[in-house]
């Protein structure tokens, strides 16, 4: 499904796109910087969900958003 996003729904994309890019950048650092391993794997697999959906937020804002039929994590 091709979606057609309105001016003020590309900018609340663009807004979530920024947080989203922030918090996997930070999320990434806490990981590389943690001492406790199990901190360091935590923050990673929450960088890895910010970097996911980073992607697909810069698809919808491209024209590239398919319908993802349920698979949201």
């Amino acid at each position: 499904m091709v979606c057609k996003l309105t001016a003020s729904e590309k900018e609340a994309l663009a807004k979530l796109l920024e947080g989203e890019y922030t918090a996997c950048k930070r999320a990434g650092m806490y990981a590389s910087l943690a001492a406790d391993a199990r901190f360091a794997a935590l923050a990673d697999a929450v960088a890895r969900n910010h970097r996911r959906r980073f992607c697909s937020i810069f698809g919808a804002l491209n024209g590239n958003y398919e319908e993802q039929g349920g698979n949201e994590q």
